[in-house]
């Protein structure tokens, strides 16, 4: 007989390959000490990125912008979390751009998936703060907007 963590590895295989047409290995890194946690996945699309900001729901704090819409690839009852990150040439130089996207990734890894509502699509823009912002400024930044947009739940 399967274990439950088997079982759910399976029955996750299943949905994403029937529904969701990814692929199913990025479920793998979901299943936390027997805990089905929510996936998430990365925007990748231009269209996807204009229709958060069309939303009107954004929250600015001092190293990030977060804009949150609605996932139109959501389905009831499963709970993927969409993120894009962007940095505007503004920043500096690639480099500059880069190091904000990789500290915005690390925090969105320590809060998106214990925090944020499943079903919607959130784009993470990086402001120049967010630079030489210590980590856990950046992490509160994150849950500060993630409450100030309704959409912050509590594990």
């Amino acid at each position: 007989m399967a274990s439950v963590q088997e079982w759910q590895l399976q029955m996750a295989e299943k949905f994403l390959h029937a529904v969701a047409h990814v692929d199913a290995s990025v479920f793998a890194h979901s299943i936390v000490k027997g805990f089905l946690m929510p996936t998430v996945l990365h925007i990748r699309k231009r269209a996807d990125f204009i229709r958060a900001k069309e939303a009107n729901k954004s929250v600015a704090t001092s190293g990030l912008v977060v804009q949150v819409a609605p996932s139109q690839y959501s389905i009831a009852g499963d709970d993927t979390i969409r993120i894009g990150f962007t940095a505007t040439s503004k920043l500096g130089n690639a480099v500059k751009r880069n190091r904000i996207k990789r500290r915005l990734r690390a925090a969105c890894r320590e809060v998106m998936a214990k925090h944020a509502k499943s079903g919607n699509d959130y784009v993470i823009i990086g402001r120049f703060r967010a630079l030489d912002r210590d980590f856990l400024s950046l992490i509160k930044d994150l849950k500060y907007a993630l409450h100030a947009s309704e959409t912050y739940k509590k594990t």
